[in-house]
């Protein structure tokens, strides 16, 4: 059977393009790394963002090579709601492991990119920038089989039906490290406020945690300058805490869905075909799902010879995971809407449904799923 061209470009600057490099690197594919030109940051800023990671992501990333030494254990989660002022609504929810494991980690989003970008410079992996944004372009230039483009910056020239439709929330991520009164003991905290949902995750130091918060804009133009901004979020979730107000940032909130993840000569992966709201924490999570199932396709397709830039070697990877990423997507939206919702009737059917999941099957299920330890990549494993 005659060879076929094996060669192939990832585009992406994140954590999701790296994983992808090092996986197919490892499945002894010859692949190349393409970046956009990095823009230099202070580094008196610290990186205030985290990453909730399942046990499968966590085991995944040692398949890869990827230590990240600085990670804090998730033991368990508190769930509730409040009202405007942080009066706690009744209905509560207690996400505990069912045996002594963890429902996972958070990692800190600088430990993690340091790990990632470790393990490349030690990889064979031939890595350069262009500030292209067509990665066809650069893809038909370089005389590769296939683009597997992590970011939607390189769609430009893209089938427009293939490209991801996207929508903005009425809601910004405001994020920073925060310094805790009490150990955190490995327990992430979060509250769903009229305005959206707050959490504390612990990270590696036992009395530091990430503060993420999904807040309408309007409702932080009229928090963010108060003298009292740290005693209110203390309020809000249950623990005191305090912050550098200059350490804040801000990032907008969107999601997206692409029609379709393939075409002749590229496919899309990670946030480049789909992205959902913070608020599960499964965004990352979801991207590793996709790299693992787009090396273990590559690889099924190798085996039987099969040309790489065709549509039919990504085939299993489109069909295993647009369902789950869809699935996923529809789930965090319906939670978005139904914890934004202000009218007395739904708050009370809220708590009601609240107590009812805490003490159902269903409650062990969720943690199950969160808990899940299944290999993403068969042929990594």
């Amino acid at each position: 059977m005659a060879s076929v061209p094996q060669n192939i470009l990832v585009f992406g600057n994140g954590p999701v393009a790296h994983c992808l490099a090092l996986g197919l690197s490892i499945a002894n594919f010859s692949v190349r790394l393409v970046r956009k030109p990095c823009l230099k940051t202070s580094e008196n800023k610290k990186d205030p963002r985290a990453w909730a990671m399942r046990p499968a992501s966590l085991r995944f990333l040692e398949s890869l090579g990827v230590e990240v030494t600085r990670q804090a254990p998730l033991k368990a989660m508190h769930v509730w709601q409040s009202d405007r002022d942080g009066t706690p609504i009744p209905g509560e929810l207690h996400l505990t492991p069912n045996c002594d494991g963890t429902l996972g980690a958070i990692l800190p989003n600088s430990s993690l990119r340091e790990a990632i970008w470790k393990a490349i410079s030690d990889s064979h992996i031939e890595v350069y920038e262009s500030a292209s944004d067509s990665a066809m372009e650069v893809c038909s230039t370089e005389g590769a089989a296939i683009a597997l483009i992590c970011d939607p910056s390189w769609s430009t020239g893209l089938n427009p039906s293939a490209k991801a439709s996207s929508w903005a929330y009425k809601q910004i991520a405001v994020t920073a490290p925060v310094q805790l009164s009490k150990p955190h003991d490995g327990i992430a905290k979060q509250v769903f406020l009229p305005s959206g949902p707050l959490a504390v995750l612990p990270l590696p130091n036992p009395n530091e945690a990430s503060l993420v918060w999904s807040i309408t804009k309007e409702r932080w133009l009229g928090l963010q300058n108060l003298p009292e901004l740290q005693e209110k979020v203390s309020d809000f979730c249950r623990t005191d805490l305090s912050f550098n107000p200059e350490a804040l940032r801000t990032f907008p909130l969107s999601a997206s869905n692409a029609s379709t993840y393939l075409g002749n000569g590229y496919a899309l992966i990670g946030d480049a075909a789909h992205k959902v709201h913070p608020l599960a924490g499964q965004g990352l999570n979801l991207s590793l799902a996709d790299v693992g199932a787009v090396i273990d396709s590559l690889a099924q397709a190798r085996r039987v010879g099969a040309d790489l830039s065709t549509e039919f070697s990504l085939h299993n990877y489109e069909r295993k995971r647009r369902p789950q990423n869809e699935a996923m997507r529809a789930a965090t939206d319906q939670l978005h809407n139904l914890f934004n919702a202000t009218w007395g009737p739904i708050r009370f059917a809220r708590s009601i449904g609240l107590n009812v999941f805490d003490s159902s099957r269903l409650k062990n299920y969720l943690i199950d799923i969160m808990s899940d330890e299944t290999p993403l990549s068969d042929h990594l494993n």
